[in-house]
């Protein structure tokens, strides 16, 4: 028996949240923006499913959110939106992608993030889609010609003529107008008819699969994914761990951070974090509340910044602050000169 706690799913435009929830009992949220996977990761759920994401009015998901959440052994699916895109971008690093658009974009047979875009309204309103996206303008395109409505080459005009309106105008009454200027009456009619009757959302059809091979993942109930060491910058890792674990860890902000970057130049110049003392870091940490995967991220950050400051003596903060201290002083008295 699963529960919502299981899958935490992104959700807006692409599936109304009553037809998802009929499909697949899950904590559903608005579409994502950079920093929701990581929190999302606080709910330790067993899959995270992306379907839809913000593009311009916010940040978008970043690419090492999600990574993380598959380092920390947390399933990651993506489909139809912003969750195709990532799926095809991060498939060898374990996210799962599903349905046509992610196989097209992974393929390289379509490559324009901006294909899956649309305007649409606010959460009140159920996220509404106002606009047409070129995923859908693209598909019963392909669908008018397998039913020959279309020829292969009136199809193509009719994807260039809707990619021209930008996607936050492109309605299909604006569509139908700019093929009355270039196409036969006869052919517009036919189009439209299609349209009309045989219209398919392709967005929705794979938000639908998508939910429900992930219903079927969780009845599975198969074992989580081990915590293994990520590949992350050391900065990314804090920004991870911060987001996830935004007020147990974090300690004071510059402290936080200053640790992150004598990590990374650690890491640059290939020093390694004893082993010893990162479990000793690790058994304090889980000592104070941390699952296994995120005490180990922590004492991998911690000794390897006490690692570095024993190999570089020189980059012990107050030694950084005294050094950009005598720096300044030696440029605003005219004592250093600009080499030619």
């Amino acid at each position: 028996m699963t529960s919502a706690s299981d899958v935490i799913v992104f959700l807006g435009p692409s599936l109304p949240v009553k037809e998802a929830r009929a499909l697949l009992k899950a904590d559903y949220r608005a579409p994502a923006k950079q920093g929701d996977v990581w929190l999302a990761m606080q709910s330790h759920p067993r899959a995270i499913v992306l379907i839809d994401g913000v593009f311009e009015s916010m940040p978008s998901v970043w690419h090492h959110e999600i990574r993380a959440a598959l380092n920390a052994g947390i399933a990651v699916f993506g489909a139809s939106s912003m969750g195709a895109l990532r799926a095809a971008e991060l498939t060898h690093f374990g996210m799962v992608g599903i349905g046509h658009i992610f196989t097209m974009f992974h393929s390289g047979r379509w490559n324009d993030d901006a294909d899956v875009a649309l305007l649409h309204g606010p959460a009140d309103f159920g996220f509404k889609g106002i606009t047409i996206p070129l995923v859908n303008i693209r598909h019963n395109a392909e669908r008018a010609v397998a039913a020959d409505v279309l020829t292969a080459k009136e199809s193509k005009s009719f994807i260039e003529l809707a990619r021209s309106i930008f996607y936050q105008d492109r309605v299909w009454p604006s569509v139908l107008a700019l093929l009355k200027k270039q196409w036969p009456a006869a052919r517009v009619t036919a189009l439209e008819q299609f349209w009309k009757n045989d219209f398919e959302d392709l967005k929705a059809s794979d938000a639908r699969l998508c939910l429900n091979i992930v219903h079927e993942f969780l009845k599975a109930k198969s074992p989580s994914a081990p915590a293994r060491p990520t590949q992350l910058s050391s900065y990314a890792r804090y920004r991870w761990l911060a987001g996830s674990y935004p007020t147990t860890f974090t300690g004071d902000a510059e402290d936080a951070l200053r640790t992150s970057l004598i990590a990374e130049l650690g890491r640059l110049r290939g020093i390694r974090a004893p082993e010893k003392r990162v479990r000793q870091l690790q058994a304090d940490l889980l000592n104070l509340g941390a699952d296994a995967a995120h005490a180990l991220r922590w004492a991998e950050l911690y000794a390897l910044e006490q690692a570095t400051l024993e190999h570089h003596v020189a980059v012990a903060p107050g030694r950084v602050m005294k050094a950009e201290a005598a720096a300044m002083s030696a440029v605003t008295s005219g004592k250093l000169k600009k080499k030619r």
